[in-house]
């Protein structure tokens, strides 16, 4: 669940449909059911400002999403398994994801496209934690290999 009390609106998903859904909290009717994901919605990361909102699901696939049209606006593939974390520098556009497959991949949603791979784990099993700092370009992630990785 996200909300944006300013504009009395509310974006909910599901780990089970695939559905990501932009409710008017003053009508309590639902604007938009942005479907696309294979499985459940694990994830979703929204910039109420510029009316887009990243998702993630159990398809490996980051979907960005256009709030005030319903639409898909880019699917970004290239995760193997569940992605669990999105974290995004809307000025900039770009974005970074936390896998199951081990990896975390930053990207370019100008493009569309992967622009750093980063192997997280070193056995392959899933990334527990991201955090970024978009400022000084780096990120610490921790996983299931007890490692702790400044990027």
């Amino acid at each position: 669940l996200n909300a944006d009390w300013t504009r009395h609106r509310a974006l909910t998903w599901s780990g089970h449909d695939g559905t990501l859904r932009l409710w008017d909290l003053l009508e309590g009717s639902c604007i938009h059911e942005l479907a696309g994901h294979e499985g459940g919605v694990l994830r979703a990361e929204v910039d109420w400002a510029r009316q887009r909102v990243l998702s993630g699901g159990r398809d490996g696939a980051v979907r960005l999403w256009d709030l005030a049209a319903g639409a898909c606006l880019q699917v970004l593939q290239g995760h193997a398994r569940p992605v669990r974390a999105l974290d995004a520098d809307w000025e900039v556009l770009r974005a970074l994801s936390r896998s199951d497959d081990g990896t975390l991949r930053l990207w370019c949603l100008k493009t569309g496209t992967c622009q750093k791979e980063l192997a997280a784990d070193e056995g392959g099993g899933a990334v527990l934690g991201a955090e970024v700092d978009w400022g000084r370009q780096m990120a610490l992630s921790w996983s299931n290999d007890l490692a702790l990785r400044l990027w």
